[in-house]
Order: C-alpha cells, then structure tokens, then sequence
C-alpha cells in the first residue's frame, strides 16, 4: 500500500517520466488488491484507503494527460519561427 502511494505521488510530481506506464500499471494492480480486500473484509478504514487512493490515482492520471498535452503543444508551436 505504501508503494502505491509512493508511485501515485510521484507520478503526480513528475507527470512526464519514463516509467509512467509501468507505474500507473502497478498502481492499478495494488487498486484492484486493495478493492478487493476491502470488499472481503468489509472493514471500513480499508474501503476509505482504497477510496482515496482511487481519487489520487484518477488526479494524477489527469495531470499526466495535461502534462502530455502541454508538451505536445509545445513541440508543435515550436515549429513554427517568425523570420
């Protein structure tokens, strides 16, 4: 669990890094674990953890998708030079 949060926050400071794939995938692999512990146990701090935890990873996703498209729009705006 500590590791998930570790990767969402990292992801969330630094949106564009190499290993954003392989990040977010494991994220959604300890989401769906957590979930799925939650509902087992019924144990409420857990489906609050899992909770939060979703919301972090829905907002750092997003803010990788604005960081991809600042950067897109970077790349395609540099092309163009006044002369």
């Amino acid at each position: 669990m500590t590791a998930m949060l570790l990767l969402t926050a990292n992801s969330m400071h630094s949106p564009k890094h190499g290993d954003l794939f392989l990040d977010n995938h494991l994220v959604e692999i300890g989401l769906q674990t957590v979930d799925r512990m939650a509902k087992e146990t019924g144990e409420g701090m857990l489906q609050s953890f899992q909770a939060t935890c979703t919301e972090l990873h829905q907002r750092a996703q997003q803010r990788c998708a604005e960081a991809a498209i600042t950067a897109n729009n970077v790349d395609w705006s540099s092309g163009f030079v006044d002369t």
